[in-house]
């Protein structure tokens, strides 16, 4: 019987989410290093405005070399719309100074870069990217799906929540790193970057389900959290 219908009794395959018709932006083509800082620049702020600070930032510096030689005033501005904004230039230029000191080698005309992850293994590649503080296993996980395209399966508070509290697929203790841990280890990975787009769509977009209180008009086909 195809994976997809053991999956905790799912019936069929979710259908493939092109980026139009997700709240999920869509960084399947940037570079390694842009997916990396863009997804640094989406924490504890929305999609939408962490989208407006990564453009802001290309548009008033187009490369990483002159990220990292800027004063820090201009870039902090250029992202302020995000929140944390001196945290999260800090946490770039540690990125790309730690680059240009260890691999250089891979860093043509002195520009940081990361595109000789795309070469190695998966876990070569969680490896690199944990040396740098503020990226976690999230962060390294939509890098891992989005942009090298493999299969993995980011835990977003979207997805800790539902497939702790409603689908049950976690255990009930789990953090969101155990829980990333036991999903990654259990979802088959063929339905790895459809189904978390769906559930952070859902997350997103229920009334019940979403973290904050929203209008939305259809009937949720999950389970109600239960109190046990």
């Amino acid at each position: 019987m195809p994976a997809a219908r053991t999956l905790h009794s799912l019936q069929t395959s979710p259908v493939r989410l092109t980026a139009d018709r997700c709240c999920i932006p869509s960084i399947h083509t940037y570079q390694v290093l842009d997916s990396l800082c863009r997804t640094i620049l989406s924490q504890n702020t929305t999609d939408k405005t962490s989208a407006v600070a990564f453009a802001q930032l290309k548009r008033a510096f187009p490369t990483w070399r002159a990220v990292l030689e800027s004063e820090d005033a201009p870039l902090e501005d250029s992202i302020r719309c995000g929140g944390l904004a001196a945290i999260k230039i800090a946490r770039i230029k540690t990125i790309l100074r730690w680059i240009l000191e260890n691999r250089a080698e891979h860093c043509p005309r002195g520009e940081p870069s990361l595109e000789y992850l795309r070469a190695l293994p998966t876990p070569d590649v969680k490896q690199e990217l944990s040396h740098f503080k503020g990226v976690g296993p999230k962060t390294i996980a939509c890098v891992l799906m989005f942009t090298l395209r493999r299969a993995e399966f980011p835990v977003d508070t979207h997805v800790w929540r539902i497939t702790k509290e409603q689908l049950k697929w976690a255990p009930p203790s789990a953090s969101r790193e155990a829980a990333y841990a036991h999903l990654n280890a259990t979802i088959p990975d063929h339905l790895k970057h459809d189904l978390h787009v769906l559930l952070v769509l859902h997350g997103k977009t229920c009334a019940r389900c979403a973290s904050r209180k929203i209008s939305s008009s259809f009937t949720c086909p999950l389970p109600k959290k239960s109190s046990n």
